[in-house]
């Protein structure tokens, strides 16, 4: 035992000689060394250290580090150990205390970096690693410069490392992830000084500032949005004095904004707006919010109407600081709606005008024409103008960057494409459901993103549930503050309503010409029909009056006959008239009863062939099984009356005229046949239409209403009508009956 041992302890040699080494050792450190020196027994170690702690006679405790040389025979078994003692005390409180200091390090949540001076990484706390990627084992040793990004220049490198051996420096600066990613870091650096005082090591403190340069960039956006929006916004506090107004709204009432802020928002409000609804507005949107239309005020004292909707800007306590209003000057609209009304009034004073002359019309020809109808449309313009309001500016309003990805956009444009914001930011044009002119706005983006120079234009686009709208948008660039393009901010506006109300103008402009060609027709039409026979009349009578009792009877019957045959052609023109006043009236009206279409066939061919005064020879077959079918019969007599005397009317003497009834898949098919003049081609299309008459019927009788009525019979039978015609060759009318409709097995089906 050493002095050096009982001074160290406190207790004389004698306490110590023949005991056991193990008792001056640290309760909680026995074990430890006890098996220590088991281990030594059993290798061939003859030197060996370890660190311990040991008691003093006073009780209290301190570190020593222990060599023991192990003296051992020649068969290699221990002697004896031989253990000297090194007081480490002081070293072990210092390791202690920069463990402590390593662990704070390392939960701090700012990245902490120790390099050499040349710059070769030394050190890396837990914080680096999570925000670099990098596990510590690629890091250490490497050169600082590995999570440096490649955008950032290579002057604010230089100057990063002058300031930090000039006392430190700290910045913004632009860094790079494992992963390749680049982000805005903010670096704290300094120095680290030997005993002698010089620098021998660099420090860095570096915090991740990603989401607070998003902020920061939001909140940038939507100042931009709010100041380039069209509406006119404002901002006040709750006295109503004006905290905010953007360029709009400077533009629409003609002040600078130096002439408003902290002036009260009456000063663009116009004394025709009661003082109870002004407070009904401030109250409403304290409240929450409040719309409506008012009258305002211009600087120069013109007058605007405009529709205003405002709400509140609440604190954290959920009370309102401020209030919010956007005001749209609906001029235009109110113009709009003006024009719309004077062409409205136009119009319905050309009806009324074209009626008064189709009543004079009437009125003239009312003895002939007896109970004439003309049926007259009223056309009716309807203009809805739907301005809902779903969010404070109600138009889709879209942000994009210059990769023309999505940075955010409204409520109104959210519902328009049926995603959220969330769902939009990130992705282009291409990856959203609504079906816009993808290339063409794609090459507007590249125009807008290359020029800066504002656009506006229209385009047909569908809404995400395929709804088609006709579009205005206006579009902007908007700019960083070193005035460089961010990106693209568009409004846009719903003109789809403008478009159609265009469209159903363009109609109604086309039917009411069609209406009055019509009116003329038929006026030229009846009065050269009419003059005809009633010029035979007049010429008959006359000589009748005069000559009569002295002319034979045969010669007196022939003038009364001539008489006789021009009346019935004026009650066939009016009958025909009235048929087609009828049906307008009861189109759609259809009574099917029992008819034998065989009989009723041929009473008509009877009929034409007793009121024959030519030679015309009829062939009549009909060939299905079944004679009785369900018919209109006004309409079915009407129909073979109107072709069997148009054939015999156009044939010539001595012609055939042939009436076939045949069955065919699916119903029957009655056609009459001539060999008569024919139809010129030109005609064709038209035959059906009223009051159209071949060019090439010369001196014949008609009114060109009789196949009109006859097609009209037709479809509502639900048949079709279909001619084959050659000039001077014949013609033949075809009519297709469905059994669906004339079939009594179908119809109680039906019913």
């Amino acid at each position: 035992i050493s002095p050096n041992v009982i001074s160290h302890f406190g207790n004389p040699a004698d306490f110590y000689i023949g005991k056991s080494s193990f008792i001056i050792i640290y309760k909680s450190d026995f074990n430890r060394v006890m098996k220590f020196y088991q281990d030594k027994l059993n290798d061939e170690t003859i030197d060996a250290s370890i660190q311990f702690r040991v008691v003093k006679k006073d009780g209290s405790f301190y570190w020593v580090e222990q060599i023991t040389r192990i003296v051992r025979d020649k068969d290699w078994n221990v002697l004896e150990y031989r253990n000297v003692l090194r007081d480490i005390t002081d070293r072990k409180i210092a390791e202690e205390k920069v463990e402590l200091l390593v662990h704070a390090i390392h939960n701090t949540s700012e990245g902490i970096t120790i390099t050499d001076l040349n710059q070769n990484l030394l050190f890396v706390n837990n914080a680096f690693l999570k925000i670099y990627g990098y596990t510590r084992e690629e890091l250490l040793g490497q050169n600082i410069k590995i999570v440096r990004s490649e955008l950032e220049p290579e002057p604010t490198v230089n100057e990063v490392r002058k300031g930090t051996l000039n006392g430190g420096w700290s910045g913004e600066l632009l860094n790079k992830k494992k992963d390749g990613t680049h982000f805005p870091i903010f670096l704290s650096t300094s120095p680290l000084y030997d005993e002698k005082g010089s620098i021998y090591a660099l420090v860095g403190v570096t915090t991740d500032i990603t989401d607070r340069k998003i902020a920061e960039e939001k909140v940038q956006l939507l100042a931009q949005a709010v100041k380039s929006a069209g509406d006119a916004i404002s901002i006040t506090d709750l006295n109503n004095d004006l905290i905010y107004v953007n360029e709009a709204f400077t533009k629409t009432y003609g002040y600078k904004e130096s002439e408003l802020i902290g002036k009260n928002i009456s000063i663009v409000h116009s004394n025709k707006n009661p003082e109870p609804v002004l407070e009904e507005i401030r109250l409403g949107t304290i409240g929450g919010g409040w719309s409506g239309e008012l009258i305002n005020v211009r600087k120069d004292g013109s007058e605007l109407p405009i529709y205003l909707t405002t709400s509140n800007v609440l604190n954290e306590n959920g009370q309102a600081y401020a209030l919010v209003g956007v005001a749209r000057d609906i001029t235009e609209r109110r113009n709009a709606e003006k024009q719309l009304d004077e062409y409205r009034t136009q119009l319905e004073n050309l009806v009324e005008k074209r009626t008064r002359e189709l009543d004079n019309v009437n009125r003239r020809l009312q003895d002939e024409l007896e109970k004439l109808k003309l049926a007259e449309g009223k056309i009716q313009d309807q203009v809805t103008f739907l301005n809902t309001l779903l969010d404070t500016i109600p138009n889709p309003i879209f942000i994009r960057d210059t990769k023309k990805q999505f940075r955010g956009c409204n409520k109104a444009y959210e519902n328009f494409v049926g995603l959220k914001r969330e769902e939009l930011i990130g992705k282009n044009i291409f990856q959203i459901p609504s079906e816009f002119a993808m290339q063409f706005v794609d090459q507007k983006d590249d125009e807008l993103l290359s020029t800066g120079q504002n656009q506006s234009y229209e385009i047909t686009t569908k809404n995400y549930t395929g709804s088609s709208f006709e579009m205005l948008l206006y579009r902007s660039a908007y700019y960083n503050s070193n005035g460089a393009i961010e990106g693209i901010l568009g409004i846009m506006l719903d003109i789809t309503n403008l478009k159609n109300l265009e469209k159903e103008v363009r109609e109604a402009l086309k039917k009411e010409k069609e209406l009055s060609q019509m009116k003329s027709r038929f006026i030229s039409v009846a009065s050269h029909e009419f003059r005809t026979p009633l010029t035979s009349i007049l010429a008959s009578a006359d000589l009748l009056e005069l000559y009569g009792r002295k002319w034979p009877e045969n010669k007196y019957m022939q003038y009364l006959g001539n008489i006789q045959k021009s009346v019935e052609y004026m009650t066939e023109l009016i009958n025909d008239v009235l048929t087609v006043n009828r049906e307008d009236q009861d189109r759609g009206k259809f009574t099917p009863e029992k008819v034998n279409l065989h009989d009723l066939l041929s009473d008509r061919i009877s009929n034409a062939s007793l009121s024959l005064s030519s030679n015309i020879h009829f062939i009549y077959e009909y060939l299905p099984k079944k004679r009785v079918f369900y018919f209109d019969k006004k309409m079915i007599t009407q129909i073979a009356s109107n072709l069997i005397s148009n054939a015999v009317k156009y044939s010539p003497e001595g012609g055939k005229v042939i009436v076939r009834v045949s069955e065919e898949k699916g119903g029957i098919v009655l056609a009459v046949s001539d060999e008569g003049i024919g139809i010129p081609e030109n005609d064709l299309p038209y035959l059906t239409e009223p009051f159209h008459r071949g060019k090439n019927v010369g001196n014949i009788s008609g009114t060109g209403l009789g196949l009109s009525i006859t097609k009209r019979s037709v479809e509502n039978h639900g048949g079709t009508l279909s001619i084959l015609s050659k000039v001077n060759e014949g013609t033949q009318m075809r009519i297709f009956f469905p059994f669906e409709r004339i079939d009594k097995e179908n119809l109680e089906r039906k019913e």
